[in-house]
């Protein structure tokens, strides 16, 4: 059985998502690696606080300047650069084996 490999759905909309927002990859690292530096206690689970969505979406700390350009922005602009970053940093793809496959096709 041949099978094209194809881009996982999830793959283009964090790539559209990201590429709205280039510096985010690097900025939730950056939070991931040192919580404490952004003044509240967050718990390990926490990859991407509410806040930090804003602050990368916005580009500012101001709440005003943040109201202003989030009124701008897609409705769920918020939830999907943290939909995004979780998936880029936690992906999973999975080749088989074609035989594999079609076993388990059938």
């Amino acid at each position: 059985m041949n099978r094209k490999l194809e881009n996982h759905p999830a793959d283009a909309f964090c790539k559209k998502i990201l590429n709205r927002y280039p510096n985010a990859i690097q900025l939730a690292d950056t939070f991931r690696r040192d919580k404490a530096r952004f003044g509240e206690d967050y718990p390990d689970w926490c990859d991407l606080p509410a806040p930090l969505a804003t602050i990368i979406i916005t580009g500012t700390t101001d709440e005003r300047a943040m109201i202003r350009i989030l009124e701008q922005q897609p409705k769920h602009s918020q939830i999907d650069l943290t939909a995004a970053l979780i998936w880029i940093r936690g992906k999973m793809i999975y080749r088989y084996d074609d035989t594999l496959a079609d076993v388990l096709a059938s």
